[in-house]
C-alpha cells in the first residue's frame, strides 16, 4: 500500500489489452481511440492524449519508446477515427524527458499531435522569474527543430 499522500502509477488499461510488450495491446489502443473519436465526431475535436506523460508517476513503467509508441498510436487512432481531431498532450515542465518526447512526438514528419500544452510546475522559492526565459529558450530551440509535421 502506498504511502497515504504519495502519487503512484495505477495501470489503468484492462488486463485483455495484454501487455505493453504485446503488438495487440498497440491495436487495440488503436481501435478504441478511433473508436472514441469516430463516437464523439462533432462534439469533440481538441484531445488531449496524455496528462504529463513526462513524469514518471505518470509514464509508470513504459520504457521511453513504449511512452512514444503509446501517445503516438493514440493519437493516430484518433485521426483515424475523426480526421478533424487535435490531439496534443501536456507536459509537466521542460525537463529533459520533455525535451526528449518534444523532438519525436513534434519535430518529426506527419506528426499527428495539433497542440502541447506545458503546466509548468516549478514549485516555489522564486522560480517563477526563470519560467519565461526557460520556455523562450525552448522555443528557440524547438523552431530549430523544424515545423512540426514537416
Amino acid at each position: 500500500m502506498p504511502d497515504a499522500g504519495k502519487t503512484v502509477y495505477y495501470r489503468a488499461m484492462p488486463d485483455w489489452m495484454g501487455e505493453l510488450t504485446d503488438e495487440g495491446y498497440y491495436a487495440q489502443l488503436f481501435d478504441a481511440a478511433a473508436f472514441l473519436a469516430e463516437r464523439t465526431r462533432g462534439r469533440i475535436t481538441w484531445w488531449q492524449v496524455a496528462n504529463e506523460p513526462d513524469i514518471d508517476i505518470f509514464y509508470g513503467p513504459l520504457t521511453r519508446e513504449q511512452n512514444l509508441r503509446f501517445l503516438t498510436q493514440t493519437a493516430r487512432g484518433l485521426l483515424a477515427g475523426n480526421p478533424d481531431a487535435k490531439p496534443g498532450i501536456n507536459l509537466g515542465y521542460i525537463n529533459d524527458y520533455a525535451r526528449f518526447l518534444l523532438q519525436h512526438l513534434y519535430a518529426v514528419p506527419d506528426s499527428p499531435f495539433a497542440y502541447l500544452g506545458i503546466d509548468g510546475y516549478m514549485g516555489s522559492a522564486g522560480l517563477e522569474s526563470t519560467l519565461g526565459d526557460e520556455l523562450s529558450g525552448q522555443s528557440r530551440q524547438l523552431r530549430g527543430m523544424g515545423p512540426i509535421g514537416q
